[in-house]
């Protein structure tokens, strides 16, 4: 199989063009709330989750080990 290559884009970048495509809409037409009322952004990024995820992980972490013993 023939691997395809994408040229890499920001964020920014990838925001900016989206907002185009939308023809004068709101760029949060695109979130998605749940029915939990969780709020989705439609991409989310590697540095976005370790940003929003970060020092969560590491108190699941901890705390998980703290009930392993």
């Amino acid at each position: 199989m023939n691997e395809i290559d994408f040229p890499a884009v920001s964020y920014e970048q990838w925001k900016e063009a989206a907002i185009k495509s939308l023809k004068g809409k709101p760029f949060e037409s695109l979130f998605t709330k749940t029915i939990e009322g969780v709020t989705l952004q439609p991409l989310y990024t590697q540095e976005m989750l370790i940003e929003k995820l970060g020092d969560q992980l590491e108190k699941q972490v901890s705390t998980i080990r703290a009930l392993q013993y």
